[in-house]
């Protein structure tokens, strides 16, 4: 497999990005099994392994990474003999690096990397919560889940989109480190990032059978209009860091 496919299309709820008039509605979601889980603020990275080669292969959404480049490529050959004696060459690892702040800046994240979705490469399909926590162990860490089960009413799971786990109290002052370490103008920076660091919005999974059914997201309003306001894409941006909870534990 010379590149793995993106995860498979996202439905929008009703009302997420502003679009009160678009979208699921969220009564179609009751009495399913659904996993909410945070939308993290990263880049989608799918990580798996080929024959014969005990380095992990690494893609941004469809775009190849060469092997062992950046800090990125250094946690991968790290974590790659643990990694593979669980998944192997049988499924592809799907999470979001944190490493760079793009609209939301994080100053304690457990990890860089929040796995949120395994492959199985011979049928496709994605594998629910407990099956993806049952294969991948402690290895990886896993997105925050915030609701898992069926809800009475959908339409409250709403609410969960507040503040993230990783973003203290303290941020601005780490903000404004990260931002000076990154040699911009504190003013400036914080023109690109959302003025209350509240949730980019959920992730929605109904799983069924082992597998994920069904997707959808909701986006923050406030986040949409942050992202419009911006005077460019962040990979365009001088590179400002998200901060982890301690040095450590990318090599732990």
């Amino acid at each position: 497999m010379p590149q793995p496919p993106r995860t498979p299309r996202t439905l929008h709820m009703a009302g997420s990005a502003g679009r009160p008039d678009q979208g699921e509605s969220w009564h179609s979601l009751a009495g399913k099994t659904l996993v909410v889980e945070e939308k993290a603020d990263g880049e989608e990275i799918t990580i798996w392994f080929e024959s014969g080669d005990p380095m992990p292969r690494m893609a941004a959404r469809t775009t190849p990474l060469t092997p062992g480049i950046g800090l990125i490529g250094a946690w991968g050959a790290f974590i790659a003999p643990a990694l593979r004696a669980r998944i192997g060459e049988d499924f592809a690892v799907t999470g979001m690096w944190m490493e760079r702040t793009h609209a939301v800046f994080y100053d304690c994240l457990p990890h860089l990397f929040w796995e949120c979705d395994v492959r199985e490469l011979s049928s496709g399909h994605y594998l629910d919560t407990p099956s993806r926590r049952e294969l991948l162990g402690d290895v990886l860490i896993p997105v925050p889940v915030l609701h898992h089960g069926p809800h009475g009413r959908p339409e409250d799971l709403r609410d969960l989109a507040g503040r993230s786990a990783a973003i203290s109290s303290d941020w601005r002052d780490a903000f404004a480190q990260a931002s000076t370490e990154a040699r911009v103008p504190v003013a400036r920076a914080e023109s690109w990032i959302t003025a209350d660091q509240m949730m980019e919005g959920l992730y929605i999974k109904h799983e069924a059978a082992g597998r994920v059914a069904g997707r959808y997201k909701f986006i923050s309003p406030a986040f949409l209009a942050r992202i419009h306001a911006q005077d460019g894409h962040w990979s365009s941006r001088p590179r400002i860091q998200n901060r982890t909870r301690s040095a450590e534990v990318l090599w732990t």
